[in-house]
């Protein structure tokens, strides 16, 4: 299995400029933003967003079709997948740290480490939720089509919280927001565990 986690690694290196790029335009803009952590925010969902692309790639030179002429199974193939996604997370909340804390060090703001790391792990959270999503729509749909409905559901949140605000719903004061931050990413992990089942299934039952 860790010779498809590299070959898409190696797929993906063409991206290194680009996340660079990125990683120094939201590093500079840090320093202008009282808030970092909208910046280490965007950083990350950028970074779960990457591994999509190794699909495009895989679709290009109809990798699929020539993967079930090698020595690896279709669990591995799916494996491999859901491996990437989860290092480009864990790649994007290690680089968005080191420039949060970096910032908030350097600012001698009094936004403390902890703070830091539970706002980062929120967001990483969120982004391993959308890929538990997208992944399994990919696995079904394709690439371009889970594009488009990815989009519709992102969507979903906004309209509701919207919703929710001209009907005159607030949130509770009395939530326990320390709690909340270690609860989301278990959630975060249960949920993209599940959406590997299910690719699992729909790749295994699709014919090449």
């Amino acid at each position: 299995m860790m010779s498809l986690v590299l070959k898409d690694l190696l797929n993906l290196q063409s991206y290194l400029k680009t996340i660079i790029v990125f990683v120094v335009f939201y590093s500079i803009l840090s320093f202008s933003m009282d808030d970092v952590s909208f910046v280490a925010g965007m950083l990350i969902i950028l970074f779960a967003m990457i591994p999509i692309s190794s699909f495009t790639y895989d679709q290009q030179a109809k990798w699929d079709v020539f993967g079930h002429t090698l020595p690896v199974t279709r669990k591995q193939m799916v494996q491999s997948k859901y491996v990437v996604a989860l290092l480009f997370i864990v790649m994007g909340l290690v680089i968005s740290l080191i420039i949060t804390v970096t910032v908030t060090f350097i600012k001698e703001s009094s936004v403390e480490v902890v703070g830091l790391f539970a706002s980062n792990s929120m967001v990483a959270s969120v982004g391993l939720i959308l890929l538990a999503v997208m992944l399994p729509l990919i696995y079904k749909f394709g690439v371009e089509k889970s594009r488009i409905m990815l989009l519709a559901i992102s969507s979903m949140p906004i309209i509701a919280l919207l919703l929710l605000s001209n009907l005159g719903v607030t949130i509770p004061s009395n939530i326990d927001w320390q709690k909340v931050t270690y609860i989301v990413p278990v959630i975060a992990l249960i949920i993209f565990t599940i959406s590997y089942y299910i690719s699992h299934n729909i790749y295994d039952k699709k014919d090449f």
